[in-house]
């Protein structure tokens, strides 16, 4: 009889041992603990471009512009906010050859807005004059929402280019503190290897 009371608690306290580790790291449903389901890759590019059209140079008479992303967002139609700190990339080399900023790995859904703090490393005119110091040398993107899904993570996710055109820029002969402004960022998915 005492083996048999002795197994029946070993049983039941295995049973809650099992119940309780199976209930630790739950999250009650809060969305910002879904597990990824998607790794989405991140490049600045053109949207809807073919990729082949030469730079704009003369439209903002800036040769190169480049830029740290030190924080890029992105945010499911719940509001769920996912975040990655990118590379450091020429946005007006990313006009003709998407450049790659970095991967998030992300929960399945529906993902409508987006928000960046860009770090301007240097700016170089056509004229081959380059400034290391830009004013503002931090630009901050404010939350933007296209009304319409930009990009839909599932099992098949590709890869997300974004935007941010360059408006104007200006540096000085002697190289010192030059001006750069940003327009503001498109989105659009494309298939993986794409």
């Amino acid at each position: 009889m005492t083996k048999i009371r002795f197994s029946l608690l070993f049983v039941l306290l295995t049973a809650a041992t099992a119940l309780l580790l199976a209930g630790c790291g739950s999250d009650g449903g809060d969305p910002r603990f879904t597990p990824a389901d998607g790794s989405v890759d991140v490049y600045a590019g053109t949207v809807g471009g073919n990729g082949t059209d030469a730079p704009p140079e003369a439209d903002s008479g800036l040769a190169a512009v480049n830029v740290t992303f030190t924080e890029l967002m992105l945010y499911k139609r719940d509001g769920t906010e996912f975040s990655l700190n990118g590379e450091t990339v020429d946005l007006i080399q990313a006009q003709t050859t998407p450049e790659y900023l970095g991967s998030f790995d992300l929960a399945p859904g529906l993902y409508d807005c987006i928000s960046a703090s860009i770090d301007v490393v240097s700016i170089t005119t056509v004229d081959d004059v380059t400034c290391d110091v830009v004013t503002p040398p931090n630009i901050s993107v404010p939350k933007t929402c296209t009304g319409q899904p930009f990009l839909e993570v599932d099992e098949n996710t590709g890869n997300l280019l974004i935007e941010i055109p360059v408006v104007s820029g200006s540096c000085p002969p002697d190289g010192s503190a030059g001006t750069l402004s940003l327009g503001i960022p498109s989105m659009q998915q494309v298939p993986a290897g794409g």
